[in-house]
């Protein structure tokens, strides 16, 4: 695996040496960097079909909700821990 080095303040430093517990470090911060890269894909395709169709509005984000809640009766797997 590349390796590469990063300098971070002294108080994130500690903040992730904290979080990261038992796990390694490097995992812990791989993670972080990976929900970081998905959430600026999701936003840039929000963009995009925002761009094409027009804002989402509250009315589209409750619906999609609407569609995509927790039905225990219907799912096989857990709910997402809260």
């Amino acid at each position: 695996m590349p390796r590469l080095t990063v300098t971070l303040p002294a108080d994130l430093v500690e903040d992730v040496r904290a979080r990261a517990e038992r796990r390694n470090i490097s995992s812990w911060i791989a993670q972080a960097v990976a929900e970081r890269l998905a959430r600026e894909r999701l936003a840039a395709a929000i963009a995009e079909y925002e761009a094409e169709a027009g804002a989402i509005s509250d009315e589209d984000i409750d619906a999609a909700r609407a569609r995509t809640t927790w039905e225990p009766s219907l799912r096989r797997s857990k709910p997402p821990a809260a």
